[in-house]
């Protein structure tokens, strides 16, 4: 698995989706029943919608969050 450090100083790196995939099935045979693998693509943004709470709009902003995605 691709997650596992060369060495004990080399920092481990997050499992990929098939690492992951394989890792899930292994543990949990009889609970995965399919697989469905979906095309990366380009994420969309929005401005925040009007009904959205004040606070919830200023406390993104404040974490640095001006639209959604």
């Amino acid at each position: 698995m691709s997650a596992r450090p060369e060495s004990p100083h080399e920092p481990a790196t997050r499992p990929d989706a098939a690492d992951l995939a394989r890792m899930l099935k292994r543990r949990y045979p009889e609970r995965i029943t399919g697989e469905l693998a979906i095309p990366a693509r380009a994420g969309r943004y929005c401005p925040f919608p009007d009904t959205l709470d004040p606070r919830l709009r200023e406390a993104l902003r404040q974490r640095g969050i001006e639209r959604l995605y």
